[in-house]
């Protein structure tokens, strides 16, 4: 499978398309930044005035730690309800981005065969098929929690017998055998990721199946290609790198301007990532389409 050959697909199809793209996949950044202001409006963190804190250091430093204890006292309560709010809003954002996900991936569907999908089909999609989204998400994550657990206990269990067999005899191999034991861990996990990473678009285009059916259908699909997916993750590293560096590059040139430096420094770093992020889709579009032809 060529990799240049699969971003140059992904590049052709975004071509001419790139603002409304962007523009429809702002849609559910919007409503997750809006809520997020409305959860830091309803429930401020609490903070303690510059007036205030000189008194707190001055009683401090004599001795008197009761006006502390009074602010900490009132902090908490603050805390309590409003981190109750915060919380709440934070749950809806997360159900909100993972109602999007079967949507999100049925536009990249529509869009490699031609058809630039609006917002507000994709909002109609969220209407939908939104809970069936959000069940997907829920069933992946408990799929990925069990055979994660399953490593961890054999990744616990080997490292035990290490230690007990090795360790006073051995001390070098019993450490050797706890590195290998933790290279296991991270390419179980790893292949756990892969095995369910098509998973939004298997379910999308197969609308009848069962969440967890279509989590071993994609596991299925995924079983011989797992190389290839890999490599073309990695294979987009040096954007990654790139982003990053210009983020901070900006950040360091920016520094100076204060609250307006730091906006315009998480502007790019967010538009950076943003844009990455749709050009990843799109290829990996494209490899779903070729491994399923």
């Amino acid at each position: 499978m060529n990799r240049k050959q699969l971003k140059a697909n992904a590049l052709a199809a975004l071509k001419g398309n790139w603002g409304k793209v962007i523009a429809v996949l702002l849609v559910p950044v919007l409503i997750v930044t809006v809520l997020t202001i409305v959860s830091g409006i309803i429930a401020p963190t609490p903070s303690i005035s510059d007036e205030l804190l000189e008194e707190i250091i001055e009683d401090v430093s004599m001795g008197d730690f009761d006006s502390l204890l009074e602010v900490l006292d009132t902090m908490q309560e603050m805390s309590g309800t409003k981190g109750l709010i915060a919380d709440i809003i934070d749950l809806v954002c997360t159900f909100v981005m993972l109602a999007f996900t079967l949507p999100i991936c049925t536009f990249f569907l529509n869009l490699f065969n031609g058809n630039l999908g609006t917002a507000g089909d994709l909002l109609a999609g969220v209407k939908a098929r939104g809970w069936e989204s959000i069940r997907l998400e829920l069933a992946m994550a408990v799929k990925m929690f069990v055979r994660m657990l399953l490593g961890v206990l054999i990744f616990a269990g080997v490292m035990v017998l290490a230690v007990l067999l090795l360790g006073g005899l051995l001390p070098i191999l019993s450490i050797l055998v706890i590195l290998a034991d933790i290279v296991f861990l991270f390419i179980w996990e790893l292949r756990i990721y892969l095995d369910y990473a098509l998973s939004g678009y298997v379910k999308a285009e197969n609308p009848s199946m069962g969440c967890f059916e279509a989590l071993n259908a994609t596991k299925a699909l995924v079983k011989d290609y797992r190389k290839e997916l890999l490599l073309l993750a990695l294979s987009f590293f040096g954007w990654a790198f790139l982003v990053g560096f210009v983020s901070a590059l900006v950040g360091i040139l920016v520094g100076g301007f204060g609250i307006f430096g730091t906006i315009i420094s998480t502007i790019v770093s967010l538009a950076g990532t943003f844009i990455l992020s749709i050009y990843i889709s799109m290829t990996t579009v494209n490899f779903y389409k070729a491994i399923t032809a």
